[in-house]
């Protein structure tokens, strides 16, 4: 053998045997998805489209609250109208978690 191959023997052995002491000494999740990144589709979706639009429907929600809210108050349910048009869809959009729909 010439200088050159065992040398170059000796540096893929020693990577394998450094290979093989790392891969012992680094954690093993259970599944992919505690790692997070299963849900990658799933969170660019929610950041993407969902979160956006829900903020547009609490927007589009108040002026729906405004008009209902003295029918509302007169009924005795003052604050019925403010969680269905204007709080749901800012918990949705703002106060969830990413991906959990």
């Amino acid at each position: 053998m010439t200088r050159t191959t065992r040398a170059m023997r000796r540096n893929w052995i020693g990577l394998a045997i450094a290979a093989l002491l790392f891969a012992q000494a680094a954690p093993v999740a259970a599944e992919p998805a505690e790692l997070g990144w299963a849900d990658a589709p799933a969170v660019a979706f929610d950041v993407a489209l969902v979160r956006p639009l829900s903020a547009v429907a609490m927007v589009a929600g108040i002026p729906f609250y405004l008009v209902t809210a003295p029918f509302a108050a007169m009924a005795g349910d003052a604050t019925g109208g403010w969680q269905v048009f204007v709080k749901a869809p800012a918990d949705y959009a703002f106060r969830r978690e990413l991906a959990r729909f």
